[in-house]
C-alpha cells in the first residue's frame, strides 16, 4: 500500500519531500536550468510564449517580457521622444505621414534631429500612450502590481507541492511572482539595485565570449537534428570540453562557463525530445493498437477561492463513465468547472495533453506491438490520458513523481481515471523505429493511492504556494529581499520563510 505524505492544513505548512503519492525515486544530480527550460517550453506549447523573456543575472527564471495584458494595453509602440535613455528622432520629412493632431513645439519639447543632422523646429506630435523603458517594455506608472492570475502549468505542480527533489525554489518563486509582470520586476530590479537581462542575448553574449560561438552553435543543431540519442550525448560531452577549455584560457569566468554549458544542455535535450515526440505517439499507436486524438488539448483550470475542499467539490468535473468523443468539446477540453459554477480564478492549472486514447476498460498494455483487430462483442471503453517523456539517461521505474502529479492533473482536469506514461528512450536498436519505449499504467480512480495523494497533499500545497505568491507580489520590502538574495542558497532560504512547505 501507498504511503501518503503528511497533509498541509489550509492555513500551515506541509513538509514531506517524498512522493505525493509514496513512490520512491532516485535522486539525480540537479541541473538549476531544466525547470527554467521546462516552463519556457511549457509557456510556449499553451500559445503565450512571448518574443522575450527577462530573467534577473544569475537566476534562471524567465519572466515574459510582453504578456497578454501589456500587449493589449499598449498603444504606443515607439519610445517618447526625450524620455530618459532614448535616442533622438530621426524624422524623414518627405516621407512622413501628416499627423492628425499637433503640438506647438515648446522648451519641454525635444528638438527633432532630420536625417541631414540639423535640428528642426516644426510642430511635432508626440506619440499617446505609456512611457516605454529598458526592453520595449512600458513603466509601471502605478504604485501597487498590477492584477495578475497565477496559474501553474502541470508540469510544474510538483515543484510548487516541495516534492520535485531537482527544483531550485528560488527561482520558482522568483518566476512565479513576476509571472507575466516584467514592469513590476524591472521596477523592482532598479530598486534593489540588480541587474535584469534578456536570456537570448545573455546567450549570445556568452558564445561571443568564448570564441568558439560556431562550433557550439553546430553541436546545438548536430543534436536537435539527430535521430538517436547517442548523437546528442556525443554532441553535449563535446559543448562541455570546448566551454571547459574556454574557462581554461580564461575566456569565460567559472559562473559563466556554468551557465553557458547548462544553457546548451538543456537546449539540446528540450530540441531533441519536442523533435521526436509525434514519432513516439506513432509507435505507442501501434504498441496499443488504437489511435490517440485530442493532441495539444488545452487545460486551464480555474480554482476557486475557498480552498482545496471547494476545488474538489465544485472545480473537477464528475468522474466520466463514458469515454470521450473524437472530436472534444471546448468546454470539455478545457477542463472548466460545472455549469452554473463561480469561474473566477483564484488561481489556474494550465498544461496541454500529448493526447488521449479510448481503450477496453481492463485493457493490458502489450510486451509488443499488436496488430488492430475488430473484438467478436462490443466492449465498454475508457478514456486514457497519454503523456509522452523523452528520457536522456534511462528509463524510470518506478516513474518520477513529478510525472505522475502532471499526469494526474490532467486526468482530474477531464474527469478521467487513468493515464498512460509513455517513457521514450531513443537508443539506436536493431528493428526498433523509436529505441526503448515503456508504457506504465497510473490508476486514478476515486480512492486509489495517487489520486489520494493528489487530492490530499499537492492540490493544498497548491493553494499554499498561491497565497505566498500573492503576499509577496503585495508586499514591496519581501519583494525587494527576494531580488536582493546575495547568493541562489539565500534565495532558497527566504522563500522557505515565505512559503514554509518549500523550505529545505
Amino acid at each position: 500500500p501507498s504511503v501518503l505524505p503528511s497533509v498541509p492544513a489550509e492555513g500551515g505548512a506541509a513538509a514531506s519531500s517524498s512522493a505525493a503519492t509514496g513512490r520512491e525515486t532516485a535522486i539525480e544530480p540537479s541541473v538549476s536550468a531544466a525547470a527554467a527550460q521546462a516552463a519556457s517550453a511549457s509557456e510556449q506549447k499553451e500559445g503565450l510564449a512571448a518574443p522575450m523573456n527577462l530573467r534577473l543575472r544569475g537566476s534562471f527564471a524567465n519572466v515574459r517580457a510582453q504578456p497578454q495584458r501589456l500587449r493589449e494595453s499598449r498603444q504606443a509602440p515607439e519610445p517618447i521622444i526625450g524620455q530618459a535613455g532614448a535616442e533622438p528622432a530621426v524624422v524623414d520629412l518627405e516621407n512622413e505621414a501628416e499627423p492628425s493632431t499637433k503640438r506647438r513645439r515648446t522648451d519641454s519639447c525635444p528638438d527633432v534631429t532630420l536625417l541631414d543632422g540639423s535640428t528642426a523646429v516644426e510642430a511635432l506630435e508626440l506619440p499617446k500612450g505609456p512611457q516605454l523603458g529598458l526592453f520595449g517594455i512600458p513603466r509601471l506608472s502605478c504604485v501597487m502590481p498590477p492584477q495578475q492570475t497565477l496559474r501553474i502549468s502541470a508540469g510544474r505542480a510538483a515543484a510548487c507541492a516541495g516534492i520535485h527533489p531537482f527544483t531550485d525554489v528560488g527561482d520558482l518563486f522568483l518566476e512565479l511572482v513576476y509571472q507575466d509582470l516584467p514592469d513590476l520586476l524591472l521596477r523592482d530590479a532598479e530598486v534593489a539595485g540588480v541587474e535584469v537581462v534578456s536570456p537570448v542575448a545573455e546567450r549570445a553574449r556568452l558564445l561571443a565570449k568564448s570564441g568558439e560561438s560556431e562550433t557550439l552553435e553546430a553541436l546545438v543543431q548536430s543534436a536537435e537534428a539527430a535521430l538517436w540519442i547517442e548523437t546528442v550525448r556525443h554532441s553535449q560531452k563535446e559543448a562541455a570540453l570546448v566551454v571547459a577549455a574556454a574557462e581554461q584560457a580564461g575566456r569565460l569566468t567559472p559562473e559563466e562557463s556554468l551557465e553557458l554549458r547548462e544553457t546548451l544542455q538543456k537546449e539540446m535535450n528540450v530540441g531533441f525530445g519536442e523533435r521526436h515526440e509525434d514519432s513516439a505517439i506513432r509507435v505507442y499507436e501501434h504498441r496499443i493498437g488504437h489511435p490517440v486524438f485530442g493532441q495539444q488539448r488545452r487545460v486551464s483550470l480555474a480554482m476557486p477561492s475557498e480552498g482545496p475542499a471547494k476545488a474538489l467539490s465544485v472545480a473537477f468535473p464528475e468522474p466520466r463513465k463514458d469515454p470521450l468523443p473524437d472530436e472534444i468539446p471546448a468546454e470539455v477540453a478545457a477542463g472548466q468547472a460545472r455549469p452554473g459554477e463561480d469561474t473566477d480564478a483564484y488561481f489556474r492549472i494550465t498544461g496541454f495533453i500529448d493526447g488521449l486514447v479510448n481503450l477496453p476498460r481492463g485493457f493490458e498494455v502489450p510486451a509488443d506491438a499488436r496488430e488492430p483487430s475488430a473484438p467478436e462483442r462490443p466492449q465498454e471503453e475508457e478514456t486514457v490520458v497519454v503523456e509522452v517523456k523523452h528520457r536522456m539517461g534511462a528509463i524510470r521505474e518506478p516513474p518520477n513523481i513529478y510525472d505522475v502529479v502532471q499526469l494526474c492533473a490532467y486526468c482530474r482536469a477531464f474527469g478521467l481515471s487513468s493515464g498512460h506514461l509513455v517513457q521514450c528512450l531513443r537508443e539506436e536498436l536493431p528493428g526498433q523505429q523509436a529505441g526503448r519505449l515503456a508504457i506504465t499504467r497510473l490508476d486514478f480512480s476515486e480512492g486509489a493511492p495517487d489520486r489520494r495523494g493528489w487530492d490530499e497533499h499537492v492540490l493544498p500545497a497548491l493553494y499554499l504556494m498561491a497565497a505566498a505568491v500573492y503576499a509577496v507580489r503585495g508586499d514591496e520590502g519581501a519583494r525587494l529581499r527576494l531580488l536582493a538574495a546575495s547568493t541562489p542558497a539565500d534565495r532558497v532560504a527566504l522563500v522557505g520563510e515565505f512559503c514554509p512547505h518549500l523550505a529545505k
